[in-house]
Order: C-alpha cells, then sequence, then structure tokens
C-alpha cells in the first residue's frame, strides 16, 4: 500500500476563547438515513487507519470507500470502519475561509451500491496535538444501561490541562475528537450536516469501554 508522510504544519490558532470550557467532542450522530462507508479490504490495516486519522501518515493514492448503509448525502460521511471521515467540499471550504487549524485531507475515491463515483468528497483528518485526558477532572456516575437491567459506571467529562493545548481548532484529548467554540459555533451557523457536538463538559463515556480502550492503545 504506497503512503506518504505528510508535509503541512500546523499553525497556532489566534482563537480568544470565552473561557476554557470553550470545547466540544466532534462525534458520529448515529442517523440511519446518512450513507455510510466501508473501505476496500485494502484499507483495513488498524495501525494504519489510527495513523490516518491523526494525520500522521497519509496515503499517496485515493482511499476506496464504497456505500455500506444509508441513501442520503451529507457534508460529513462516517464509515463503518472507525477512523474513515469524509468531508464535503463545503466543508472544506468553511474551514479554509474561517482559517481553522489542526486538520488536513487526503484523497479519497467512494463508490455507490451500483458501482457509480460520488464526487466532491475528500477524507479528512485531525492533525492537532494528542492531550491526555486528566480523568481525575471527570465525575464517575452509575447510569442505567438502555438494555436489560443493569448499570454501567461513566466518566462525565473529558477535561484538559490548558496549558498544553497549543491553540489548534481540531485536536484529540484522549482518543476524542475536539474542536473550539468558534468550530462549532460555525458548524452551527452554516448548518454543516451529519455532525454531533457535545460540550467536553457534559461529554460521557463507559469506564469500561475506557479502559478497554487504553489497553488497545487507542
Amino acid at each position: 500500500m504506497p503512503r506518504s508522510c505528510p508535509t503541512n504544519t500546523i499553525s497556532m490558532s489566534t482563537s480568544k476563547l470565552r473561557s476554557s470550557q470553550d470545547f466540544f467532542v466532534l462525534r458520529d450522530p448515529l442517523a440511519a438515513q446518512p450513507l455510510r462507508l466501508g473501505p476496500d479490504e485494502q484499507w483495513w490495516d488498524e495501525k494504519f487507519v489510527h495513523r490516518l486519522s491523526l494525520g500522521k501518515e497519509l496515503p499517496s493514492e485515493p482511499i476506496v470507500l464504497r456505500v455500506r448503509m444509508g441513501g442520503v448525502l451529507r457534508e460529513f460521511l462516517w464509515s463503518t470502519y472507525v477512523g474513515y471521515i469524509c468531508v464535503s467540499q463545503r466543508v472544506v471550504d468553511l474551514l479554509k475561509q474561517h482559517d481553522f487549524t489542526g486538520w488536513a485531507t487526503y484523497p479519497v475515491k467512494i463508490y455507490g451500491r451500483e458501482g457509480q463515483a460520488i464526487e466532491g468528497y475528500h477524507g479528512f483528518a485531525i492533525t492537532g496535538p494528542q492531550l491526555e485526558w486528566d480523568r481525575s477532572l471527570s465525575q464517575i456516575v452509575t447510569k442505567r444501561v438502555p438494555w436489560g437491567k443493569g448499570s454501567d459506571d461513566c466518566y462525565v467529562g473529558l477535561l484538559f490541562h490548558l496549558a498544553e493545548w497549543d491553540g489548534s481548532d481540531f485536536f484529540w484529548v484522549g482518543g476524542s475528537k475536539v474542536v473550539t467554540g468558534r468550530v462549532a459555533r460555525s458548524f452551527k451557523k452554516d448548518k454543516v450536516t451529519n455532525v454531533r457536538l457535545i460540550p467536553i463538559s457534559e461529554y460521557e463515556t463507559s469506564v469500561d469501554t475506557d479502559e478497554f480502550l487504553r489497553r488497545r492503545g487507542l
């Protein structure tokens, strides 16, 4: 699989944040209608996909993705294989217009169920820094699971030390994608579709899931 390292660098954002809590987790909304993509078998390498999502190893040839679920085009297209994200040209134009930092694109070829090419999309990577999630700043609450009669311990809050942040508008905290408030407000104003933004103080994740991902180095 031909690969090349990215040559772009991250410049420091001049964003003026209203507070240290002015950050949001960027998530797949798990909506049923939008197209959901899956890679061809040659692109299933988990280590490569992990490095790709961080912008540390960008492909020298387009990654082939095919429609696996859904039927409606949206501006964010998510994948059945975690790590692959595609965004429309309008999103790329919006990111450039506002000089948002900490992101990169890579070439993709997307095909529909009948083999037809779907144009106007780019692979999307978050190249901002990987910050440590300080779990000691999170609360642990016990919640009923949505299935059965059991319960699950969850962390509430995805908090980090602001001094470690370099000013990038897109970056990572633990294994989660995080954006600044100005990105969130821009997405809302410009009605960017098929993306969910959760304030980091409200973000929840299972303690067991977190421990499993940490053991796998993700």
